[in-house]
């Protein structure tokens, strides 16, 4: 591709362009910076002065703040690629399925107390305040039963003030879930 240069007008008028580019012209600009204090007045050029210094300072002013602004934006910027991304931890309740062959098995120990799965939750009683500790080891075999479980006491009754049997334990069951958060790819 050949470079070609750009067309100028048919009227184009180049001794007028020779005579601004003139180096006499300087002289003139020499001269006219001389007269401007008796034509324009010496409080207007001072007042002249200091406008265009304060529009200098607020431009000075503006590039260093634009300046500061931009390098902050880059250390935020590294900072958030710094952070790590930190999982969350929630407790879910568990299924009946995978409570079932815990309490199963609790049935086989404990023949004396009784046992109950609604949902999540765990009803342990005994009819008699005599069974008093294999219900209290009933419940902490309970608790120990499954990896990640964490046991909760909803109603806990034992003694004369309970309704129905004199030993009366609900236990809500609940499992760790940790969930990583996906990364995100900002730029």
């Amino acid at each position: 591709m050949a470079f070609s240069a750009p067309k100028l007008p048919s009227n184009f008028n180049f001794a007028k362009l020779a005579k601004y580019v003139n180096p006499d012209n300087l002289k003139d600009l020499d001269v006219f910076l001389d007269n401007l204090p008796k034509r324009a007045g010496m409080n207007g050029i001072i007042v002249a002065s200091i406008i265009w210094g304060i529009a200098g300072g607020a431009l000075l002013m503006t590039y260093t703040k634009a300046t500061a602004l931009r390098e902050l934006r880059k250390e935020m910027t590294e900072a958030q690629a710094l952070t790590p991304e930190v999982p969350t931890l929630n407790y879910v309740p568990i299924s009946d399925t995978a409570i079932k062959p815990q309490v199963e098995r609790l049935k086989k120990v404990y023949k004396n107390l009784a046992f109950e799965i609604s949902g999540a939750n765990v009803k342990i009683s005994a009819s008699s305040t005599r069974d008093f500790p294999y219900w209290r080891a009933a419940i902490g075999d309970l608790a120990y039963g499954g990896n990640g479980w964490r046991v909760q006491t909803q109603q806990i009754c034992a003694g004369r003030d309970c309704q129905g049997t004199p030993l009366q334990a609900v236990l809500s069951i609940q499992q760790l879930d940790i969930k990583i958060p996906e990364k995100s790819n900002q730029s």
